[in-house]
Formats: C-alpha cells, sequence, structure tokens
C-alpha cells in the first residue's frame, strides 16, 4: 500500500513539474514578438540566427542587404525576455559585450529606441530592419509583419 502511494506521489509530482516548466516556457516566448518590413519575404528565422543578428555577427539577409537591428532601451521589461531567450544573456551582459566591441573597433551596437511605437516606426522606415516588441501589441494595417521564431 506504502509503495502504491510512493508512486503515486511521485508521478503526480512529475505530472506538476512537466506542466510547470511548459507554462514558464512558454511564458518566456510570448512576452515578445519578432517584427520586420512587412516587405521582407522573410517568414520564420531560428533563435540562433536572431543572436547573430543583434549580435551583428552576421550583418547582411540572404539578399544581401544590410540588416538593420534596432534594440528597446536596456530598462524594458520586454528586452529582457528577448535578451535572455535569444541571445542567452541579460541585458547587462549585452551591454559589456558592446562596451568591448566599440571599444576593440569592431562594431557598434543596433539602434535603441525608448518603446514598442518607436520600434515599429523604425522597422516601417527601413525595409532592412528588423525589431522585437511586446507580444500583446497590435501590428495589423502597419508597414510590419511579425515573423515565426524556431528553436
Amino acid at each position: 500500500m506504502r509503495k502504491n502511494c510512493s508512486m503515486y506521489c511521485l508521478t503526480l509530482f512529475a505530472i506538476i513539474l512537466a506542466l510547470f516548466i511548459q507554462i514558464y516556457a512558454q511564458d518566456s516566448s510570448q512576452k515578445y514578438r519578432v517584427i520586420i518590413n512587412s516587405t521582407n519575404p522573410v517568414s520564420q528565422l531560428t533563435r540562433e540566427q536572431l543572436s547573430s543578428y543583434f549580435l551583428k555577427r552576421v550583418t547582411k539577409w540572404s539578399n544581401g542587404s544590410q540588416i538593420m537591428p534596432v534594440d528597446l532601451i536596456k530598462t524594458s521589461d520586454v528586452r529582457a525576455a528577448f535578451s535572455e531567450d535569444v541571445l542567452h544573456r541579460r541585458v547587462s551582459s549585452v551591454e559589456a559585450y558592446w562596451h568591448k566591441q566599440i571599444f576593440s573597433g569592431r562594431g557598434i551596437p543596433p539602434a535603441q529606441v525608448e518603446n514598442d511605437s518607436l520600434v515599429i516606426l523604425y522597422i516601417g522606415r527601413h525595409p532592412d530592419g528588423i525589431g522585437y516588441i511586446d507580444a500583446n501589441r497590435k501590428i495589423e494595417g502597419l508597414n510590419v509583419k511579425g515573423i515565426k521564431v524556431v528553436q
């Protein structure tokens, strides 16, 4: 009897833990939405590609045009979620990365803007732009589109 109870409790714990992990993973991926100009033919990117674009390790789209990433300001919760999920770094670590790049003459960071509206405006004005906004922000009718982020 005791063995059955232990097995039941262990199974129940494993199910609850799996549900918690799934909910947590969904929650972090739903805090931001990656957007590009509506004229850009890209429909999905991997997190690795996004990381390369935002850290400027890759600077050109497949058609040869310059990638123009835009970040939210460093105090943004959406930026924190994006940085941790895509770049696998805290915002402060990303800032340190850019200080090192600037000091060594190897690059400059993406443009930074204060809010989602300015990210949308930037992407709308730059056909090769890429950025991220709050996942709940409406973009219908604007000159931008959301893209799918895959593993």
